[in-house]
C-alpha cells in the first residue's frame, strides 16, 4: 500500500507539471527499433504517466511527420530543412535473393544482370508518392518492380523467389534464414544510410519528449563509443 502511494503522488506530481499523457516517435522504417527498447524502458521507469505511440514511417512520409508536426520526436534519414537534428545510427543495406533465383547461382553479379530481373522495393507512404515529389533511395532501374509497403513484405517476397531487394542487415540478421543469399553486385555491393533524431515541435517540446529524445542521445553516444 506504501508502494502504490508513492506511485500515486509521483503520477500526481508529474501531471502538475504538465508532463504529456502520450508522446509520439515517427520513426523511418530503416531504422532498427531494438535501438528504442532499452532507452524506452528506462523513460518508462521515471514517466509513469506517459504513453508512447511508435508510428513507423517511409520516405517523404518520414518528413512529412517533421514538417506537420505529428510527432514529438521524429527518427529521419536526412535532416529536414529548418529542423536541427542529431546524428542517431547507420543502417547497411544488402542486396539478397532467395537461394531458387537465378541470381543465387551467380557469384558476382553485375548491373545489367539486375536489369532483367524483378525488384522489390518499398512504397513511398508520403502523400505525395504518386506524383514527381515522392522519394525514391538507391538503384532502381530494373524493367520490373514489385512494390510493397514494408520490409516484412519484402522480405517475405524476397524469399518466395519473386526477386531481389536490398534489405537492412539488422534485419537479414534477426530473421536469418537458409532461404536467403546475400549476393556481390558490381560497384554496389552495400550502402549506408545515416539516420537522424530531430524535435519537429522545436520550442514546442513537452518536457517528457524532451526526457525521452536526451535518453536516446545518450544510449546512442554509449553505442558508439563502446
Amino acid at each position: 500500500m506504501i508502494e502504490q502511494a508513492r506511485d500515486l503522488e509521483a503520477m500526481s506530481q508529474q501531471l502538475s507539471v504538465g508532463v504529456e499523457s502520450e508522446i509520439t516517435i515517427a520513426m523511418d522504417h530503416l531504422c532498427d527499433p531494438t535501438l528504442l527498447y532499452k532507452p524506452m524502458k528506462e523513460f518508462l521507469k521515471v514517466n509513469t504517466t506517459t504513453s508512447i505511440q511508435i508510428i513507423e514511417t517511409s520516405l517523404s512520409k518520414t518528413s512529412e511527420m517533421v514538417t506537420d508536426e505529428e510527432a514529438d520526436i521524429a527518427i529521419i534519414t536526412l535532416p529536414v530543412t529548418n529542423y536541427p537534428a542529431q546524428v542517431f545510427s547507420l543502417t547497411t543495406m544488402i542486396p539478397v535473393v532467395s537461394i531458387t533465383h537465378p541470381l543465387a547461382a551467380q557469384d558476382y553479379v553485375c548491373i545489367q544482370d539486375l536489369a532483367i530481373h524483378s525488384q522489390i522495393v518499398i512504397r513511398d507512404l508520403g502523400r505525395f508518392s504518386s506524383t514527381f515529389d515522392g522519394k525514391n533511395v538507391g538503384w532502381l532501374k530494373a524493367n520490373q518492380r514489385i512494390t510493397v509497403d514494408n520490409f516484412d513484405h519484402a522480405f517475405r517476397a524476397t524469399e518466395q523467389g519473386l526477386g531481389f531487394c536490398r534489405l537492412p542487415e539488422h534485419i537479414i540478421r534477426k530473421r536469418y534464414t537458409e532461404k536467403l543469399k546475400i549476393i556481390k553486385v558490381e560497384h554496389n555491393e552495400k550502402y549506408q544510410v545515416p539516420l537522424h533524431i530531430t524535435l519537429p515541435k522545436r520550442s514546442k517540446t513537452g518536457l517528457a519528449a524532451r526526457t525521452f529524445y536526451e535518453i536516446l542521445l545518450r544510449e546512442t553516444y554509449a553505442f558508439e563509443h563502446k
